[in-house]
């Protein structure tokens, strides 16, 4: 499962998530995408994720209390930011002991390697 935390603005490049996880997606039936979080950007997403017919994929979570147990659930933690500082969702994802990607895109996620995260 690939996790994204954080929240849901277009600043986030989620946008750019999801149309990155789309061929892999269509590749392999059993990749999901979680959003947790919530945000301005929160049904435009639901659009394009309806757009590109990923709704079977893709999950938006809204906001929750048990990020550590959901972080335990990912495989790897996505961050697509085009601007961001210090993330607090990539510090709690590797103290989760998760693989972080701060950027989406296709190809770094085909090349996932459990044993190989970029931080």
């Amino acid at each position: 499962m690939i996790g994204f935390v954080g929240r849901l603005a277009k600043e986030k490049g989620l946008a750019y998530l999801v149309k990155a996880v789309r061929p892999i997606m269509k590749e392999d039936g059993n990749v999901a995408l979680v959003l947790v979080g919530d945000g301005p950007y929160h049904d435009e997403l639901c659009g394009l994720i309806k757009e590109l017919d990923l709704e079977e994929h893709i999950v938006i979570l809204g906001k929750r209390s048990d990020l550590a147990d959901l972080y335990a659930s990912m495989d790897v933690c996505v961050l697509p930011s085009l601007n961001e500082g210090v993330p607090m969702a990539v510090l709690e994802a590797m103290a989760a002991g998760k693989p972080v990607w701060p950027r989406g895109s296709a190809e770094y996620l085909r090349s996932y390697k459990m044993d190989k995260p970029v931080c």
